[in-house]
């Protein structure tokens, strides 16, 4: 229990004082000590989670200070060391900073370009260029193209994208330039191509002509245009006599070099209205826009074939060229272009027929003779098929003795429906076509098996002579085959002669003169056919080993009546003798004929006139015949 006292005593100054006194228990004193301790501790925990908590809040704010310091420096590294060039520039032009690809790209130290402008690098306005940033939105503005120049003449092409900021109050422009130079490489070398792509899509890749579908769009506009005005347009097709021969004999590298001549040629003749153009293989299609008359195009149609006649010079050879040219005019002989080009064909292949090296204009018979050469050329192939061809022989006579020395191996074709056909008929088209190889080979073939059947017969040895054509002897192998088929026969080399025309020797001179040698070299005989025809070269014959010399039928013709065709003959006549080959007059029609050719010293000879080419069986009776009697029992050999 507690207790009051009270106690009365004096103060130091001897007064009465009252003194009151009490006694409390120790627990009250131990609550006072538990809470001063629980306070003490409660303002630790709190005085430690505000320090902690401003050691949070430091750490982050260090920690951003750093990030910040980091970025600027990861700025700074790609500012300075980024591939594209930075400016940053006011207002005005002028750099307040710029990066190392900045100074490098254009040759200039960083004082130097620091104390130029934009307007010394590029003349891509700056006004241009701030105003593109005033209408921003959200989205940058496309880049802008513009040149950059550099120290010593030094520039590049580069795209530009500007950016507006705001630092310290300071209104500025972050430019950044990209070096374009290896894009716009890139694009002019695609626009190259692109443009290399469109030329050889419409233009022909040897001679750089317009090609066959530039034509036709040519010939097209040109149509529209003469409806629009009443005029004409003619359309010249222009082909090649018989290119194919030099194109397989001496190949395609010098009949390119041949091809590319004959377009320089033709394209200077033209006005630079008119239009040439390589239609396909050896064909040129020339158009000529509202010609003035016929007469005008007659005489384009004479200087193309004037020019391509002039020698052609190709390395160590020379050529001599002809073609045919078909001609038709808008809107006399079709409405449309495709109307126009087929009747131009149909022209070329009338002027080829005509004898070549010739112009023909379009006339609408043609149209069924184009038909015909279509029907031909299918029954063509089935002769060969069918085996509807015959041979015949008309023997070579010698103009002194009668006596036969050899027999030519003629080629007829029974049609079923047509009857005989002539070779002037088929055989052009059986070159064109190709079918002369397999029909040559046939007719090789036929002649040996019926020189053999002769010697069963008993009937004396002859030599007989086989036409060769010009592809024909150009195959691939042909050699081969003839001593193929004399082995098969049993036939010996000297007992066969091989006919070449004359104009093939000239075009395919040094094919030619390989394969002669080793023909002779065999012991096959080798005539020159239908020498004198078109454009004799004399040199010619001293180089090849031909040992028979045939003169064309249109010297005998007029012999008689022409003293000019009798001074040819007798040059000819002449000219073999001293080149120690024999000399054939052909086509003998006539007893004057024959006696003139006798009196000029002509040792061979054939023709109707001697006798008529026979069949297998009739030549065997005809042989036969003369083996048992003297050859006066022929009546021109009889008079």
């Amino acid at each position: 229990m507690t207790g009051l006292k009270i106690i009365v005593q004096e103060t130091l100054f001897g007064a009465p004082a009252v003194v009151l006194a009490t006694s409390l228990p120790r627990d009250i004193y131990s609550q006072g000590v538990h809470a001063l301790t629980y306070f003490n501790v409660w303002m630790l925990i709190v005085s430690l989670l505000g320090g902690g908590c401003i050691f949070v809040i430091w750490d982050r704010l260090a920690g951003s200070r750093q990030k910040q310091y980091d970025s600027e420096r990861l700025f700074q590294h790609l500012f300075q060391f980024s591939a594209d060039a930075f400016f940053l520039c006011d207002k005005d032009g002028e750099f307040v900073d710029v990066n190392h690809q900045a100074c490098a790209g254009l040759g200039y130290t960083r004082q130097e370009l620091m104390s130029l402008s934009w307007s010394d690098i590029t003349d891509a306005a700056i006004d241009n260029l701030l105003s593109r940033t005033q209408h921003l939105t959200t989205a940058p503005p496309p880049p802008m193209e513009a040149v950059f120049s550099g120290k010593h003449g030094y520039s590049y092409p580069g795209d530009i994208t500007i950016t507006h900021l705001k630092l310290q109050g300071r209104s500025l422009f972050f430019v950044l330039v990209r070096d374009i130079t290896e894009r716009k490489a890139a694009d002019n070398m695609l626009k190259e191509q692109k443009a290399r792509l469109n030329f050889l899509a419409y233009h022909d890749v040897l001679t750089s002509l317009p090609n066959r579908l530039k034509a036709i769009e040519f010939l097209q506009a040109f149509i529209a245009r003469a409806k629009q005005r009443d005029t004409v347009v003619a359309a010249l097709l222009f082909d090649l006599d018989r290119f194919k021969n030099i194109n397989e004999s001496l190949g395609h590298e010098t009949g390119d070099e041949i091809l590319m001549e004959v377009s320089r040629r033709i394209k200077g003749l033209l006005r630079d209205s008119d239009v040439v153009a390589r239609f396909g293989g050896d064909e040129f299609l020339v158009l000529l826009e509202h010609p003035q008359d016929k007469e005008g195009i007659k005489t384009v149609a004479e200087k193309i074939l004037e020019a391509i006649a002039h020698p052609l010079q190709i390395g160590q050879q020379q050529f001599y060229l002809t073609g045919s040219i078909g001609i038709s005019l808008f809107p006399r002989h079709g409405k449309d272009a495709q109307a126009i080009l087929m009747a131009a064909d149909s022209a070329m292949y009338f002027a080829k027929e005509q004898g070549r090296n010739t112009y023909r204009f379009f006339i609408p018979s043609l149209n069924v003779d184009v038909e015909e050469r279509l029907y031909l050329e299918t029954d063509l192939r089935e002769a060969l098929e069918y085996r509807q061809f015959d041979l015949f022989y008309q023997p070579e006579f010698n103009l002194r003795t009668g006596q036969v020395e050899c027999l030519e191996s003629l080629l007829r074709w029974q049609h079923p429906k047509r009857g005989t056909v002539g070779p002037l008929e088929f055989i052009p088209l059986a070159e064109d076509t190709g079918l002369i190889v397999p029909i040559g080979e046939w007719v090789l073939h036929e002649t040996c098996r019926q020189v053999m059947l002769w010697r069963q017969q008993g009937l004396p040895p002859v030599r007989v002579a086989v036409n060769i054509s010009a592809r024909q002897f150009r195959q691939a192998g042909f050699i081969e085959m003839v001593f193929r088929v004399l082995k098969e026969y049993d036939l010996a080399a000297e007992w066969l002669e091989l006919e070449i025309t004359e104009r093939f020797v000239i075009q395919s001179a040094e094919h030619a003169r390989n394969m002669f040698k080793v023909l002779r070299q065999a012991g096959i005989s080798l005539a020159i056919d239908d020498f004198g025809q078109g454009y004799s070269s004399l040199s010619y014959l001293r180089k090849f080993p031909f040992s028979k010399l045939k003169m064309d039928r249109v010297f005998i013709k007029n012999v008689v009546s022409d003293p000019h065709d009798e001074a040819l003959a007798t040059a000819i006549i002449a000219m073999g003798s001293s080149l120690g080959m024999e000399v054939v007059a052909e086509g003998i029609e006539g007893r004057e004929q024959l006696d003139l050719l006798r009196r000029l010293g002509c040792p061979l000879g054939q023709g109707f006139y001697l006798t008529l080419p026979m069949g297998g069986k009739e030549t065997a009776e005809f042989l036969q015949r003369i083996s048992r009697n003297s050859p006066d029992m022929i009546k021109a050999f009889s008079d």
